[in-house]
């Protein structure tokens, strides 16, 4: 079994790696075994090491360090990183989807993806209840506060240190609802709440 693991660089140090190393250990230990997750997480500690010393220079340049991992690390890049802009996103439904781990392989996904028609991304949707887009969880915002699905596909990094920090709660969130709210934002390693990624929620307009 092979998994992705994807974790933001800025100025040449990676960010929230105790998350992303939960995460592995945890998907390895689940997969394998937890001697072999040991093994693993010793080995994405020395690539943490070894990247930030090889980038330490980077002052203002953020990087993706993209690893791919299964009972080792097989492969890995840090590529320079630009946020892409999404504005507008289709409603897909799927109620038998499952990605509860971060697998490299994303077919179940990908061929959703399609549907999106002339809309930037998707939000899946699993028995009338709204989980992640195609690449992010969700969080959604209104009057009383910030929140994220209960039953997202993937318990992302941003969003779990986003719950800890207790600056959103997990609630079920259903198709029909989420037109209550005012902004949606996506989040990833990659991505944080910042007001420029919100998408103000319009039905028929932004969301489709």
């Amino acid at each position: 079994m092979r998994f992705i693991e994807s974790i933001r660089m800025t100025g040449g140090v990676t960010q929230n790696a105790g998350y992303h190393l939960r995460r592995v250990a945890q998907s390895v230990t689940d997969h394998y075994s937890s001697a072999v997750a040991d093994r693993v997480v010793e080995e994405f500690r020395n690539l943490i090491r070894h990247i930030e010393k090889e980038y330490g220079g980077d002052s203002l340049i953020t990087r993706k360090l993209r690893v791919i991992y299964g009972a080792g690390i097989e492969e890995w890049t840090a590529d320079e990183y630009a946020t892409k802009k999404i504005s507008t996103l289709k409603l897909v439904h799927d109620d038998s989807i499952t990605y509860g781990y971060k697998y490299a392989d994303r077919s179940s996904i990908e061929r959703l993806f399609p549907q999106r028609g002339d809309c930037d991304d998707i939000i899946i949707c699993r028995n009338g209840l709204v989980t992640d887009s195609s690449f992010s969880n969700i969080i959604v915002s209104d009057k009383t506060g910030f929140y994220t699905p209960l039953s997202s596909l993937l318990e992302g990094c941003m969003r779990q240190l986003l719950l800890d920090d207790q600056k959103i709660k997990a609630k079920e969130i259903s198709v029909k609802e989420l037109f209550n709210y005012s902004y949606i934002y996506l989040v990833n390693a990659m991505r944080d709440m910042a007001a420029g990624d919100r998408i103000a929620i319009r039905k028929g307009q932004t969301i489709l």
